[in-house]
């Protein structure tokens, strides 16, 4: 179960996975209680590195002359706060279940991006979580 408590901290475990039954309204709401920024990335239409590396370039309101490569995205990690003031940042990665079962070399590049962001800003104090949301499994639905 996720947790608002789990996105609003620094931690070493800033990597979550969570169903879309997870993401409910109240946990938007207490994350924008304790200032924390949220962003959505749909990963249904993401199909090669470039895609992804747009994806989150969109989700996460990059500046127009983000690079499209990995660096890229340390750098616009690192510079949130300048564009998007808040106390800390989650990124819901939406149909993430469909990236992991593709196998795709850039899912891994992507995970060790974040986790070198996310210690960099855990040394300023700001947490910086990335949450792969996958569809709520048939038994939550009904």
């Amino acid at each position: 179960m996720l947790r608002a408590d789990d996105l609003t901290r620094v931690t070493w475990c800033c990597l979550h996975y969570a169903t879309a039954a997870d993401v409910t309204p109240q946990l938007r709401t207490a994350l924008e209680s304790a200032g924390i920024a949220a962003f959505d990335l749909n990963g249904e239409p993401v199909r090669t590195r470039e895609d992804l590396l747009r994806s989150i370039a969109n989700a996460m309101r990059f500046p127009d002359y983000f690079g499209m490569n990995w660096d890229a995205v340390i750098d616009c990690l690192r510079d949130l706060a300048d564009r998007h003031p808040a106390e800390g940042y989650v990124l819901f990665v939406h149909a993430a279940e469909w990236l992991w079962r593709q196998g795709l070399p850039w899912m891994g590049e992507f995970v060790e991006v974040w986790l070198t962001a996310a210690e960099e800003s855990g040394h300023d104090g700001v947490p910086l979580h990335l949450v792969f949301v996958n569809a709520a499994p048939a038994s939550m639905t009904a």
